[in-house]
């Protein structure tokens, strides 16, 4: 019989981790579970406005080079 190691991959760990969550959100009260999704989007939130910010003199000056030569710039693969 050949043995199989479930947890030396990484990608196996995933199903663990949704199953430990379905079993919390079922069987903690509400609450708590409404408590944790609102610290989650506030995290999420938090590093995209980062992004954005930290991205927006690169987008602005995509978008300025691309208006001022109407698309028409050797790198505009259309």
């Amino acid at each position: 019989m050949v043995s199989i190691p479930v947890w030396n991959q990484h990608y196996h760990a995933i199903p663990a981790v949704w199953s430990f969550a379905a079993i919390v959100g079922a069987t903690e009260k509400l609450g708590f579970t409404w408590f944790l999704s609102d610290k989650l989007n506030a995290i999420m939130a938090i590093t995209n406005l980062v992004a954005l910010i930290v991205l927006s003199p690169i987008v602005f000056a995509v978008t300025m080079e691309f208006f001022d030569t109407r698309g028409k710039s050797k790198d505009n693969p259309c």
